[in-house]
């Protein structure tokens, strides 16, 4: 069983850059926090969110296999959109000048 610590550590190693946060309207608490990170020769975009069960890892809707937009995976039709797609390609060539993101920023991890 992974501890909390563990999957900090681990997602660290994805090296990732934050696109975009929100505060959720319905409960302002819980943060969510959209990033763009690099796991296993891919570019992938998810979000993570304060609360979360680490278990579940990262929600990942969309994957980038080459720098062409022809390999572009998508959870759904249009969930990625054009400028996520641009960062995303930025942060395969090392071009890309988002922030980095330290996951020890979430609140109440739980596995």
């Amino acid at each position: 069983m992974r501890t909390v610590n563990q999957w900090i550590t681990r997602t660290r190693r994805k090296k990732p850059k934050l696109f975009e946060a929100t505060v959720n309207q319905v409960m302002p608490m819980i943060n969510i926090y959209y990033i763009i990170f690099k796991d296993r020769g891919k570019v992938k975009i998810g979000s993570v969110r304060d609360n979360m069960y680490i278990r579940y890892g990262i929600a990942t809707f969309g994957s980038l296999s080459s720098v062409k937009p022809l390999y572009l995976w998508e959870l759904k039709p249009d969930s990625v959109s054009p400028e996520q797609l641009n960062e995303m390609i930025k942060y395969w060539n090392n071009e890309s000048e988002l922030d980095d993101f330290d996951v020890s920023v979430l609140y109440d991890l739980r596995y």
